[in-house]
Formats: structure tokens, C-alpha cells, sequence
């Protein structure tokens, strides 16, 4: 005991050296994995006066409780418990530390669940006494109860899991009042026969758990104390507290109480009135309560209860909804209603308040998500009125978390059955209608009210996280405005219209260009964008069928009113840029909704005009050299992107001035009027016009050909030169000539930028019109042996500059980076690309940024065309030499440089559509070559690169944390290869689990109505990918292998993938019948999922890993394979007499899966090295995340990792 008292006094002392600080906290750390762990505790407990040796003291007891707690001897654990109790209860507990009572409170309450009830029958007495003396025995009683109940109902614990029908009783039983608890469990109605799911023994839930059979519960208890400590005229802050912790103990037994605990405790009333309490820790956490009632399945459904619950939070004076509504007057310190509306816009709030405010919020949002609008209720609640009123109050906020926090409820709004024609939405329409255009309009820009500004300013931390926000309710507003469109189309049509038309309408302060036009950057031109959007929605959600005068639901007014701005908006001239495009998006909806020839030719008209539209310095541009302005560039590229669009949604209407369309295209063509960028555009609006409309497939080639076929002679007519090898490309690019003479002259760099252009847009025009035919290959058939071969010659020596000999003769400085541009990484981190200023001596560093740009943008379009063609299936396979093309393009000696980033795009674009549509004649070619090598290489390349990964984590554990990096730095490079790495592990692991996952066939009676209770049948198609890999060894071997290797890479998402891909082949590999299958099974993937499961890092997929060994063991055992049983039998402390004691117990018939999984789940924890798995457990737990907005969370959201970095590989030595 010296040698730990010295070694704490070493610990905590200033002037111990830094390695006697580290030696003494090694021993001590040890001592907590040593026999002596609960003794040494105990005797801290006992003998010392020393606060640092007491929270010692408790800590090892602590660490003994929670993961040695099977190998502390009876003797130790009454005493233990007993010394503890002992400690709090008596006088000289209440002159510890806060912290030192908090930290014994939570190790007894530890204790507490794995004795209670069984071993300690008497803790509620124990609890009841605690809590009858002082108020620090109060707190202390409550600390407790408290801490057992997170366990089991909010922070994740294994307790919880082992004995959570003990331990949900004996809450119960101590919880509820008497009466209510005899009413449950004693009397036939319909609560007693919920309940009655679980055999309990009523006598021993009321003699024995409780500490006396007629006590009122601790609901009660607490509900009639904090009234009482309400009331203490003295208010003491012993008072305070006790309200405090007792209201968050309140929340937790709200979260999973039966409601006539609540009914019988008359609780609401209380926590209503606390709202109104002058301390804002009160009103939180009575907040805090309500919510977590809210949030339970509905209470509305409940008619029994509605007297003593519905009925006090929708009607009267002094409920819920009248609380609220003087809690937000309290809030802005207002005497009416009325007045709130107008200190809301004008007034900020701060601190406290602003979070009251916000918790207000939540509670409105949750409380009509699952109780007001909850789906199945078979009436309206009343007063839903005073509801509505309060959630467009919040919907209306000028903060945008708060709006934030409510305006998804409107989704429950609009989907449900019975408020669909409510007439109590009718007075909010016109207020909604206005916010939702006012918000949508001011989208991202910075002009927005004085109040609005400063709640951003006070919520966001960045750019990044309000224009995340902002996104994310512009989304819910666009929903919103929807539900609006569908009861009340001309009041939003009018409102939209009326917004529009102000914008049009000369403004004299609007910011302008030295054109006289709008400046691109102002706040008008965000609010043009804006509406563009807006009318594009509204009209797109119009019922097209009120405007057709034929059609029966034909409406006068809403035509009239439509007809009136469709010529408004087609007489309204404009050769400002920004006006233009709002144009066009006008244009567009306008010939989507009249459906007139003469409409949908003037707006054709219109649009094609802003294709071909220059400001007046830009005349002949093409000619001249001269680049185009950025708003002029927008302009055409919009123009011809709305052309696409009306392809697509009037493809019959264009299809007799199809001729017209490509004269009027070549025209432009020839007569140098478009880019190039904006010719593969209008060239798409053709290939639409074609894909889109009705006519017939013979119609189509016709047509197709007609506009194709010289673009695949320029295709075939380019020079192959420049990619003849990756010396003659770097040739080309310009790095050889660099390289010779370090300058690069003007009149070369135009040369290259030419060569590029012309290069770049040959394949981005393939790319570009093969996506826009996706499902259609037979219209690519007579064309892909004449494109094919120079994107896979473009793409081999692409690949070959990632090789390092290709950059042996150029200098350093002027190499590239092949694996990952750095605009690539900053697509991933989410930030935006800085612009390198062209300065005389940035010339160089511009020449390499842009050809590496070039490089990354025509190595992703190559990987798109090939992911076209493949997805074409037999006629893709039929061409000349094909796949040895394609497999020259993805194994080389280039294959291990690529990086993770372009593996992950190959395997996602090119190799899942090409394995996925490969054609039976062509699988022996593809499987046997192709695959192999892909497995081969995958399995090599996932194992190394891992590796690096997690030891560099390591190095980072090892390393003392730099204080000066805040939490705002950017993501390291080590994050940017984590992320890539854990996103090509996905992509691989859905690869292989389409391929394994076999087909689901329907249920018997899928066609007799109503939904089937039957499972479905499992069919095997003999001509599916799955069945052909299932019967080639090799294939099997490769598959499976790789399948297995994902399961225990450190990817959570990944991993479940697989395990439950695993699980659903498993019956269709065992009705293969084969002996190797079998071993395979009871013996590779056995040794796999117990070594996962003793796995700390995949504890969250434990339960998959049990499913699977317990399909496993029954499987093979129903097939006399003895394999698993043997693999079980060999684990170390494993009996042979044991397990065979527990194959008796889980073979029995009739066993029911889940009491299986138990069984394997049992046998298991007593194996080396299982009782460690507690370690793996959160100390603190993890809360259930609340619908409020997160911050800060780059680096997660970068990694959306799963669980901690630790491995503690148990079984090593076995496997």
C-alpha cells in the first residue's frame, strides 16, 4: 500500500520529473489489471484520507466491476458493495468532493446492476433510506438511480444487454406507484396483457424488488418533491439542485415508463410550470423532459390516457400549448402574442434565452412529428389550431437553426390523411407562402435582415456549415412550397409571379457592370438565380391538368392568372446577361406547362437567341481570340442546357422540326458562332430530342445517325501520335520541352492548349452523349468498335505516366501528381480550389497546375465512356480483341500507382458494370482473367495500404498532441488517404456483394392481395453471375477469400456489408453440396467471425458475426459436417464436454434463432481473452443525437468512420 500511495503522491505532485510521473503512472495503470485490483480498492476505501487516493480507490473498483466482475470472489462483492453503501449514507460521505461522491455513486450503481434483484433484494429499501435523510443523501440517492437507468435505457452498456429483462422489471417495479403496478400486472385488461409478454412473477415484483409494497414509486416521489422544493421559501441551491437532477432523472423515466405512470403522477401539469421558471437549468431540463415523452411512439393513439395526458397538452389554460406560447413571450419579454411577432424580426436574442428558444423549438417539432401528425391516429387532436399557430412561428424565424429545427414537420403536414384539406391552414397560407420566397430568394448571399445576420454569425463557425444549412432547408422549404401548390396553386402562383415581376421592374440602386447591366456578384443577381429556381419548382408542381381546357379539373382562374404572366414574360426584353437566364428558365416552364405550338416555338426562339448571345465587345470572339466574359458564358451554356431540358420534357413537340434543329446547328457550327464546350451541348439536345421521344427504334438510328456519324470520322481521323507511349505524351504536354529549356513560350502554350482543347472535348463529347442515351445501347452499336480502341489507348498511357520511370529524365519540380490532383483533394475536403495568380514567376507552377488538371479530367472521362460502353453488354463483348484492350488499360506495371482515389473510380464506373453485364458466353474470358487479376491485385493493394493507415495511427497515439491546432485547421493529408482509402473499401465490398447475394424470389401468394406474411423463397437461377462463380473452385476461392478479407478491414460499413452478405448466400453454398464448401465454411469463415467478434472495433457488428456462426454451426450440423463444431472445440479453455453440453441446448427443436444466438454468445464469453470485450464499451456511453444542427464535424464527415482505432486481436495466437 506504501508503494501506491507513493506512486499517487509521484503522480500529482508539481515537482516529479516527467519519467517518474510516467513510471508511477505505469504502476498504477497495472494495478488495474493485476489480481490485486479489487483488494488494493478496497483498502483505499477503507484507510485513505486523501482525496487522490480515494478517487483511485473507486476508480479500481470501477475497472473491477465493469470488466472483471465474473472473477471477483461473493466475499469481495458484498463487501464491496456493502463498504460502498456504507460510505454514502453515512455523516462523513457528505464531506467528500462532488466528484468523489459522484464517482462512488456511479460504481455502486455498477454494482447495483449486476446484483439487483437476485443478490441484493433490499437496494430499493437502501435507496428509499437514503433518500429519507438530508438533502445530500437526497442527491446521492438520485445520482444512483439515475446512472442505472442511463445504463439500460440511453448509454450504450453490456449490461443492458445480459440482464435487461431484470433489470427493466425491477425499474418498473420501483418506479411505479402501487396501485398502478397491482392495475398492470394483476388485472386482465389491455395493459396487463402488453405487459404479460414477459412472465413475471407478481408476487416477487411486489414483496421482494420493492421496499414496500404499497410505497408511490419514485415518479411519484420526485414529482410531489420538486413541488415541495418548489415552494421552500428559502430557495436554497441544495433546493435548486435537487430540482435540477431530479428533472433530469424524470427525463430518463420518460424515455420508457408505461403511461399510467404518468397518468398516476400527474407529472405534465409540473414540468408545464416549470417551463416558466425563472432558472434557465429548470427550463432545460424540463424542456429536456418533454421531448423525451414526445419523442415516444404516439401518445394521441392512446384514447385511454387522453383525459389525464392528450387533454393536458393540447387544451385549457396553463398546458402545454399555453405554456409554450408564454414561454416564447417570456423569451422576448413581451406582455401579448402580438407583440412577439414584432420583437422577433427586430430584436436578437443572446445566450440563454436564444437557447431556450431553440429547445422550445425542438420540443414544438418533435411533439408534432410523433404525436400531432402522427399517421395512424383515427381523429385530429384539438386546438390544432394553437399548434399550427406556434409551428409557423417558428417556420417563419428569422434564425435559420431555429427554422431549421421545425420545418421538416411540414412533411408530416402534407402526408397526412386527415389535414390534407384542414381548414385551420387556410389563415397561415399566405404567411408561409411569403417566407418560403423570401428565404429561397436570399439562398447563400449575405443580404439578409440585421437579425438574421446575427444569429448566423452566433450558430455558424464557417461559411461551410451556414451554406450546408442553407441547403439543407432550402430543400424543405421547396417541400413546403409543394404542400402549398397542391391546396392553394393560385395564392402561390400569384405571390411567386408578383416576386418575379418586382425583380424585372426597373431598380435605380442595383449594382452594375460598366455595361449598364447587373453586376454577376450583387444581391439582385443571387435573387435572379434564386427565382429561378423557385418558378422552376412551382411550375414543375403544377397540376398540368387545372390548365388544359378540355380536362375536367380545368380551372379559369388559376389559366387566367398563368396566361396573364406567360405574356408578360415572353413581350419582356432584356440584353442584360443575369436577367436573360431567369429568363430561361421561364422560358422553359412556360413550354412545359401551355403545351402550344406557337407558345413552345416563340420560347424556342428565345432560347436559341441567348445561345449564340455576345455583349457588344465580344462580336466574333472566335475570331478574334477574344475570351468570353463569365456572365456570357453562363448565359450560352444555360441556353443550351435549357434546350436539353425541353428536349426531355416535350420531345414529341420538337420531333417534326427535328430537320430545322441540326441545320440550325451546323449553322452555327460552320459559321464559328459556339465554343466547342457549347457544340457538345447542342449536339446533346439533338441526341435528346431523339432518346426522348416516341417514335420508332428504325426512326431513332436514322436520326441518330444522321448527326453522328461525322464526329466518329473526326474521332477515327485523330492523330494516335501524342499516346503512343507516356514519353511521346509528356512530349506533347510540353514537360519535355520544359524540362530541356525551363521557359515555355507564348506561342507554345497556345499550341498545347489547342491540342488539349481539341483532345479533351473528342472525349467529353462521347462522354457527355452516352450518358445522355443510358439504357438505349443499341442506338451506340454501329459505333463502338470505331470509338472503343483510341479511349482505351488514351487511358493505357494516361496510366503510364503513374509509373515512376516515365518521369525519370524530368526534374522534380516538374513532376505531377498522378495519384491525386489537388483539385481532386479539395473536392474531397469540401473547400474550394485557390486560384494561382499568373504572376511572371507563378508560370511555370501555372503550366504544371493546369496539365494536371487536364490529365485528372480526361482520365475521369475516360473512365466514363468506358463505363458506358460496358454497360452496353453482348455488343460491347463482340468487339475485336476487346478485353485484352481493356485489361492492357487496368494491369500494367502501373497498376499499383494509381492510388486509391482512381481504383475506386474504375471499380464503381468501369470493372461493377462490366462484371454485372458481362454475357454468359463472355464469363469464362472475364471471370477467369480479368477477375482474378482484379481479386489478386485488390487483396494485395487493401492489406498494404490498410497498413499504412493504421500505422500512422499509431504514430499520431505515440505522439504528444500539438495544442496550438484548433479544431477550424483543415483535415491533414493523412485524413484525405483515409477517406479515399475507406471509400474504395466500400466500393469493392459492394462489388463482391452484388456478385454473391443471391436473387430473392417472391412468396407463393405474392398475387392474392394484401401483404404477404409469407418469406420469401430462395431461388437459385442457374444462369445468374452467383451461381457461376459458386461452381468454379477457383472462382469460389478467389470470391470468398476477398469477401472474408473485407470483413475484417477497419471499415464498419464495409464490414456489415459483407457479414450480411455472408449470411444471405450461406443456405444457397450449403445446397451445393460440396465437402470443400463445407471445410471452408466450418473452418475459414468459423476462424473469421470469431475473430471478429472478439474484436473490439467491430462490436457494433457483433450480432452479425453470432448470426453467422449460428447459421453456420446449424447448417453444416443438418449436413453431418462436424467442421464447425471442431473449430469451436479447438478454442483455448474450450471443453470438449462443455460444448457438446451446448450443442445438446442448441440443437434442441424448436429452438427459436434468437435464443441461439444467446447460447454462442454464452459459451464464448468465458473464452481468453472475451472478458476483455467490456474494455470496447463506451466509459461514458453514447446519447442518442437529438434533431439539432452539428457543427465542427469535419473530419467525421470526412471519414464517416465507425467506432474506435483499436485492435485487440484476442484470438492472435490461435489463428
Amino acid at each position: 500500500m506504501e508503494s501506491v500511495t507513493a506512486a499517487l503522491n509521484a503522480v500529482h505532485s508539481p515537482s516529479t520529473s516527467l519519467q517518474d510521473r510516467k513510471s508511477a503512472n505505469e504502476m498504477l495503470e497495472n494495478i488495474k489489471h493485476s489480481p490485486l485490483c479489487i483488494q488494493t480498492g478496497l483498502e483505499l476505501l477503507s484507510i485513505a484520507r486523501d482525496v487522490n487516493a480515494l478517487f483511485f480507490g473507486l476508480s479500481l473498483l470501477e475497472h473491477a466491476v465493469r470488466f472483471g466482475w465474473n472473477d471477483v470472489a461473493q466475499p469481495n462483492k458484498l463487501l464491496l458493495r456493502d463498504q460502498l453503501a456504507q460510505i454514502l449514507s453515512n455523516q462523513a460521505g457528505s464531506s467528500l468532493p462532488p466528484f468523489i461522491t459522484q464517482k462512488a455513486c456511479a460504481v455502486l450503481a455498477q454494482v447495483a446492476e449486476r446484483m439487483w434483484p437476485v443478490e441484493w433484494p433490499e437496494f430499493d429499501t437502501y435507496l428509499c433510506a437514503l433518500f429519507a435523510k438530508d438533502p445530500a443523501s437526497q442527491e446521492r440517492a438520485l445520482l444512483i438511480y439515475k446512472a442505472i437507468m442511463e445504463d439500460m435505457f440511453i448509454f450504450e452498456s453490456s449490461i443492458a444487454d445480459t440482464r435487461k429483462k431484470d433489470l427493466s422489471v425491477s425499474l418498473m417495479a420501483i418506479t411505479l406507484d402501487a396501485n398502478v403496478l397491482n392495475h398492470v400486472y394483476c388485472s386482465n385488461d389491455r395493459a396487463s396483457l402488453k405487459v404479460s409478454k414477459q412472465t413475471v412473477n407478481v408476487d416477487y415484483v411486489l414483496n421482494v424488488i420493492r421496499a414496500d409494497p404499497q410505497h408511490k414509486g419514485w415518479m411519484l416521489r420526485l414529482t410531489q418533491n420538486m413541488i415541495a422544493w418548489k415552494k421552500d421559501n428559502v430557495s436554497t441551491s441544495t433546493s435548486k439542485k435537487l430540482i435540477q437532477l431530479s428533472l433530469e432523472t424524470i427525463g430518463i423515466i420518460l424515455h420508457w415508463i408505461i403511461l399510467e405512470g404518468i397518468q398516476s403522477s400527474n407529472i405534465l401539469p409540473v414540468l408545464f410550470e416549470f417551463l416558466l421558471s425563472e432558472s434557465f437549468q429548470e427550463r432545460m431540463a424540463a424542456a429536456e423532459c418533454l421531448s423525451a415523452l414526445f419523442s415516444r411512439s404516439s401518445l394521441v393513439t392512446e384514447e385511454l390516457f387522453w383525459p389525464a395526458i392528450v387533454t393536458p397538452l393540447m387544451e385549457g389554460d396553463g398546458f402545454l400549448l399555453s405554456a409554450l406560447f408564454r414561454s416564447v413571450q417570456a423569451v422576448y419579454s413581451c406582455q401579448n402574442w402580438d407583440m412577439v411577432h414584432g420583437a422577433t424580426n427586430t430584436q436578437t436574442l443572446e445566450n440563454n434565452a436564444y437557447e431556450y428558444l431553440k429547445k422550445i423549438a425542438e420540443i414544438v417539432s418533435v411533439f408534432g412529428e410523433h404525436q400531432v401528425f402522427y399517421k395512424q391516429m383515427t381523429q385530429a387532436v384539438p386546438h390544432l389550431e394553437r399548434y399550427l399557430e406556434l409551428l409557423v412561428y417558428f417556420t417563419c424565424h428569422p434564425s435559420r437553426t431555429v427554422s431549421s429545427l421545425v420545418v421538416h414537420v411540414w412533411a408530416a403536414v402534407a402526408s397526412h390523411p386527415l389535414l390534407k384539406d384542414a381548414p385551420q391552414l387556410s389563415g397561415y397560407r399566405l404567411k408561409l407562402i411569403q417566407f418560403c420566397i423570401q428565404r429561397l430568394s436570399e439562398g447563400d448571399s449575405e443580404f439578409i435582415s440585421n437579425v438574421s445576420a446575427a444569429y448566423d454569425s452566433s450558430d455558424f463557425d464557417c461559411k461551410q456549415d451556414r451554406t450546408a444549412c442553407i441547403a439543407s432547408n432550402g430543400q424543405r422549404y421547396l417541400d413546403l412550397l409543394r404542400f402549398l401548390m397542391l391546396n392553394y396553386s393560385i395564392d402561390v402562383c400569384s405571390m411567386v409571379q408578383d416576386f418575379s415581376r418586382g425583380l424585372l421592374a426597373a431598380n435605380p440602386n442595383v449594382q452594375k457592370n460598366e455595361f449598364g447591366f447587373i453586376q454577376s456578384e450583387s444581391a439582385t443577381s443571387v435573387h435572379f438565380e434564386n427565382a429561378s429556381t423557385l418558378i422552376e419548382h412551382v411550375m414543375r408542381n403544377l397540376d398540368h391538368d387545372k390548365v388544359v381546357a378540355q380536362d375536367p379539373k380545368f380551372d379559369s382562374a388559376l389559366f387566367n392568372l398563368l396566361s396573364a404572366y406567360f405574356q408578360d414574360i415572353l413581350a419582356f426584353e432584356s440584353m442584360d446577361p443575369i436577367v436573360r437566364r431567369f429568363l430561361m428558365s421561364a422560358y422553359v416552364c412556360i413550354a412545359e406547362v401551355a403545351r402550344d405550338n406557337s407558345i413552345l416555338l416563340t420560347c424556342i426562339e428565345k432560347i436559341v437567341n441567348c445561345v449564340t448571345f455576345t455583349l457588344p465587345d465580344e462580336v466574333d470572339f472566335i475570331q478574334r481570340g477574344v475570351i468570353l466574359r463569365e456572365e456570357t458564358r453562363n448565359l450560352r451554356m444555360k441556353a443550351a442546357t435549357a434546350l436539353i431540358k425541353l428536349a426531355i420534357a416535350v420531345p414529341d413537340m420538337l420531333i417534326p422540326l427535328f430537320g430545322q434543329f441540326v441545320q440550325l446547328v451546323q449553322s452555327f457550327i460552320a459559321e464559328n458562332k459556339v465554343t466547342q464546350a457549347e457544340r457538345v451541348k447542342l449536339i446533346e439536345f439533338l441526341i435528346a430530342v431523339i432518346d426522348s421521344s416516341s417514335i420508332s427504334a428504325s426512326e431513332k438510328s436514322a436520326m441518330f445517325a444522321s448527326i453522328l456519324e461525322g464526329y466518329v470520322q473526326e474521332w477515327e481521323a485523330l492523330d494516335p501520335t501524342p499516346f503512343g507511349s507516356s514519353d511521346s505524351l509528356l512530349g506533347y504536354l510540353g514537360i519535355r520541352k520544359l524540362a530541356a529549356t525551363g521557359t515555355m513560350t507564348p506561342d507554345g502554350l497556345t499550341e498545347i492548349s489547342k491540342w488539349q482543347q481539341k483532345v479533351s472535348i473528342s472525349v467529353r463529347s462521347w462522354m457527355s452523349w452516352m450518358k445522355r442515351t443510358t439504357g438505349k445501347p443499341s442506338l451506340w452499336t454501329p459505333y463502338l468498335a470505331c470509338i472503343a480502341p483510341g479511349i482505351f489507348v488514351i487511358t493505357q498511357c494516361i496510366h503510364s505516366l503513374s509509373e515512376p520511370s516515365a518521369w525519370a529524365n524530368v526534374p522534380v519540380h516538374l513532376h505531377l501528381n498522378m495519384v491525386i490532383s489537388e483539385g481532386a483533394k479539395d473536392a474531397i475536403l469540401k473547400k474550394s480550389t485557390p486560384k494561382i495568380m499568373s504572376h511572371e514567376e507563378n508560370k511555370i507552377k501555372v503550366f504544371l497546375h493546369k496539365t494536371e488538371s487536364w490529365i485528372a479530367g480526361m482520365r475521369e472521362a475516360c473512365y466514363s465512356v468506358m463505363g458506358a460502353m460496358v454497360s452496353s453488354g453482348p455488343t460491347f463483348c463482340k468487339l475485336p480483341n476487346v478485353y485484352n484492350q481493356l485489361g492492357a488499360c487496368l494491369f500494367g506495371p502501373f497498376s499499383s500507382h494509381l492510388g486509391t482515389l482512381h481504383w475506386r473510380t474504375l471499380l464503381g464506373t468501369v470493372i461493377r458494370p462490366l462484371l454485372m453485364n458481362c454475357p454468359m458466353e463472355a464469363r469464362g474470358l472475364v471471370f477467369s482473367n480479368l477477375f482474378l487479376k482484379l481479386v489478386e491485385f485488390m487483396k494485395g493493394m487493401l492489406a498494404a495500404e490498410w497498413e499504412v493507415i493504421e500505422t500512422a495511427k499509431q504514430g499520431v497515439e505515440n505522439t504528444v498532441p500539438d495544442e496550438d491546432i484548433t479544431e477550424d485547421e483543415e483535415p491533414s493529408k493523412e485524413v484525405v488517404a483515409e477517406k479515399l482509402l475507406r471509400d474504395l473499401t466500400r466500393v469493392f465490398s459492394d462489388l463482391l456483394v452484388a456478385i454473391v447475394s443471391p436473387d430473392q424470389g417472391k412468396p407463393a401468394n405474392v398475387g392474392g392481395g394484401g401483404r404477404s406474411k409469407e418469406k420469401p423463397v430462395l431461388q437459385i437461377d442457374e444462369s445468374s453471375i452467383y451461381f457461376y462463380v459458386a461452381s468454379d473452385q477457383t472462382l469460389f476461392a478467389a470470391l470468398f477469400g476477398c469477401l472474408l478479407q473485407v470483413m475484417m478491414l477497419k471499415d464498419t460499413l464495409a464490414s456489415r456489408k459483407a457479414l450480411t452478405a455472408m449470411i444471405k448466400c450461406l443456405p444457397v453454398l450449403v445446397k451445393t453440396k460440396r465437402t470443400d464448401v463445407f471445410q471452408y465454411l466450418g473452418q475459414t469463415v468459423m476462424h473469421t467471425c470469431l475473430e471478429l467478434f472478439h474484436d473490439g472495433y467491430f462490436q457494433e457488428i457483433h450480432n452479425e458475426a453470432a448470426v453467422l456462426m449460428c447459421d453456420i454451426y446449424v447448417l453444416l450440423r443438418q449436413e453431418n459436417c462436424s467442421s464447425a463444431f471442431e473449430t469451436l472445440v479447438a478454442l483455448p479453455g474450450m471443453s470438449v464436454e462443455r460444448l457438446q453440453a451446448f450443442d445438446i441446448a442448441f440443437m434442441q427443436p424448436g429452438k427459436m434463432k434468437r435464443d441461439q444466438h444467446i447460447l454462442l454468445k454464452d459459451i464464448l464469453k468465458n473464452i481468453k481473452g472475451a472478458s476483455l470485450s467490456e474494455t470496447f464499451k463506451e466509459t461514458s456511453g453514447k446519447i442518442k443525437m437529438k434533431p439539432v444542427l452539428l457543427r465542427n464535424q469535419k473530419v467525421r464527415d470526412l471519414l464517416e468512420a465507425d467506432g474506435d482505432d483499436e485492435n485487440v486481436n484476442i484470438l492472435g495466437s490461435f489463428f
